[in-house]
């Protein structure tokens, strides 16, 4: 397995935090808020809402952090 190139890995670290974490939180609100019967439809709006905040959150706040 190729290894990903060291000027990318940051970028790719941080997709891969806000596509999880955004997925994750967003699915538990949701099942949360409305349940299981209704759960995908509200889910995917909601993720999508949630993951359009969080990249460009991360993208600022990672570079901080490290």
């Amino acid at each position: 397995m190729k290894k990903i190139p060291k000027r990318y890995a940051q970028l790719v670290y941080i997709a891969f935090m806000a596509i999880s974490m955004s997925c994750m939180m967003s699915a538990l609100i949701t099942w949360i808020n409305v349940g299981p019967s209704a759960f995908p439809m509200p889910w995917l709006r909601n993720w999508g809402v949630a993951f359009v905040i969080a990249l460009p959150t991360i993208l600022v706040l990672a570079p901080i952090g490290q």
